[in-house]
């Protein structure tokens, strides 16, 4: 699995995002089947948006919302001219980030009659470091404002001051004369990886004369990026070329020197930490396949936990300390996802008989390996790594001779993995009765926030929460992106439609409206029915390995019935001084 790129940092979870964004990097979205009608849904809206401009009033606001190059982190923004309904937008990280990057953001693009209006606003930011309960930046403007006939811009921007103060700086000028923002407001939905909203509104202006050379080439790359040939990255060229030679090497010493420098590096973004933790994943468990379990420790301790990979890690974790005695584990093939596929935990020797206990290094090697498997307890039953981990802790102490508590942990075992079942089951039902894809449909759709729930780290009590499973596949990803930019010009166009019941337009217009639509439809159902038949796939493939697990759990629960004493009370958990992933 090799890192190309990072497209999609909007998240609230920055971690899973991250994992999302990042391990997933060679799945590149393919051309689109028509790949002209992005062109032919930009071209509709452009003449629908002058058709708007000529026919209402006389006078036209734009407000645009930035932040000085500092710590701060623009959360919200709420604002609202005279009476009218406010305007309010969430930003997500990627809109952040964006802004604090130089972008500016278009909150709104308003008809007024010209004369003289109440602004009121209210913007609300957080610093880098600040935590939970410590309070947000917020700064209020409520004034009056001139608006003369013609286009008026104003960007509103909060800057930090000293002992933690802030500030607003305000500055209007003339249509004519903000090209400089335009710029800035296209180069934010870049970043933010709405490539749409920066061709439309590039579009938009050149249709009013005011960007006909393409400056900066900016429309050219939006373009790109709806079709599936351009990427944004949030991660140096020369960080992801090193990351993609040494994982897709031949996996020999080489190849562990330049992961090793990889994952030790000093991580500054959530880009970097993910990169660093993928990178300590592969050695893991490379050094566990090459039965050196020392080095592997070493390496599954600079994985995060809780993070993107570590469930993977913990259980990794776990293997290495029984690597070092006896070489990898009697039955198990704990191996790396990156080199071998995923790892199965299969008991074959000790299907025969109840250990009865094992030496003392032994014993003292599956003691330690209780605490990090003992972690994957209570986690995301849809998670193979925790499905394992739970098999692995009642395993050991199977070997530890525990007889009762073995007993009392193969049972918990196979209840995590029977509600993994049933949960698939929900899964594939969600998929099949076309919520999943109306679910995605909605996210990207929300014109009031910058976050994309569809994307989010969602909890497993959703009933959406399996799609960060399904995003760990790159076909996955690609029909996705596909799926995504089929319904995003079929909603646009059914906007365009709605827009023209408003405004006197040509039998012309109105009807190759209509044409863009058929076809933007019919593309929309050839890639939901793509990325429905992935989702299934995977998903069933998933209640596969759930289904032989469980197996494995119901077979050692039998095992137990005529030797094991009733059960025990559960097992405390503990924590290990010995390189616990933390």
């Amino acid at each position: 699995m090799l890192w190309l790129s990072s497209r999609k940092r909007i998240a609230r979870n920055s971690g899973v995002a991250a994992l999302i964004l990042l391990s997933l990097l060679s799945a590149r979205p393919t051309v689109a089947a028509d790949a002209l009608l992005p062109m032919q849904v930009l071209s509709l809206d452009s003449q629908i948006s002058q058709i708007e401009r000529n026919e209402g009033p006389a006078a036209e606001l734009g407000i645009f919302i930035g932040s000085e190059p500092n710590e701060l982190r623009l959360r919200k923004v709420s604002l609202r001219i005279d009476d009218h309904e406010p305007t309010i937008y969430e930003y997500g990280e990627a809109e952040w980030n964006a802004i604090a990057t130089g972008g500016l953001h278009p909150a709104l693009l308003a008809p007024l009659e010209p004369g003289t209006h109440r602004l009121r606003l209210e913007l609300f930011a957080r610093t880098l470091d600040a935590g939970p309960t410590d309070p947000r930046a917020v700064e209020r403007l409520d004034q009056a404002i001139e608006i003369p006939a013609g286009q008026t811009l104003m960007e509103i921007t909060m800057a930090q001051q000293r002992f933690g103060k802030s500030s607003l700086g305000v500055r209007q000028v003339n249509g004519a004369d903000g090209s400089g923002m335009w710029q800035r407001a296209a180069r934010f939905w870049l970043d933010a990886d709405r490539p749409y909203a920066a061709a439309r509104l590039l579009t938009r202006l050149q249709s009013r004369g005011y960007g006909s050379q393409d400056g900066g080439g900016l429309l050219s790359e939006s373009l790109a990026r709806l079709s599936g040939q351009g990427v944004s990255t949030s991660i140096p060229a020369a960080s992801l070329a090193s990351f993609n030679a040494a994982v897709g090497g031949s996996g020999d010493g080489q190849n562990l020197v330049a992961l090793e420098a990889i994952g030790q590096q000093k991580a500054k973004t959530p880009a970097d930490w993910t990169m660093r933790d993928h990178a300590n994943l592969l050695l893991g468990y490379a050094y566990l396949r090459g039965g050196n379990g020392p080095s592997a420790i070493d390496a599954f301790s600079r994985v995060r936990s809780p993070g993107p990979y570590g469930n993977a890690a913990l259980l990794g974790f776990g293997w290495s300390f029984l690597v070092p005695e006896s070489g990898a584990p009697t039955g198990t093939r704990p191996m790396s996802p990156a080199f071998d596929g995923r790892p199965v935990f299969i008991t074959a020797i000790e299907r025969r008989v109840i250990n009865k206990g094992p030496d003392k290094d032994r014993k003292k090697a599956l003691e330690r390996a209780l605490v990090p498997w003992t972690e994957l307890i209570g986690r995301d039953p849809l998670d193979i790594d925790a499905q394992e981990g739970a098999l692995a802790l009642a395993w050991a102490l199977d070997q530890l001779g525990t007889g009762a508590q073995a007993h009392t942990y193969y049972e918990r075992a196979a209840k995590q993995l029977e509600l993994a079942r049933a949960q698939l089951e929900e899964a594939m039902a969600h998929v099949g009765s076309g919520r999943a894809a109306n679910a995605v449909a909605t996210g990207q759709n929300d014109d009031s926030s910058g976050w994309r729930v569809w994307l989010a780290d969602l909890p497993y009590a959703d009933d959406t929460g399996y799609l960060k499973y399904l995003l760990a596949d790159d076909g996955f990803v690609a029909v996705l992106d596909q799926y995504r930019s089929a319904r995003l010009l079929s909603d646009e166009l059914a906007r365009c439609e709605k827009r023209l019941e408003a405004v006197p337009a040509s039998e012309a217009l109105s009807s190759a409206v209509q044409a863009a639509m058929v076809r933007a439809q019919a593309s929309e159902k050839v890639s939901r029915m793509a990325f429905e038949r992935r989702a299934l796939d995977l998903l069933r493939a998933r209640r596969l390995q759930t289904e032989r697990y469980l197996v494995e759990a119901r077979f050692a629960i039998a095992r137990h019935y005529d030797s094991a004493p009733p059960p025990e009370t559960e097992l405390k958990r503990g924590s290990s001084s010995n390189g616990d992933p933390s």
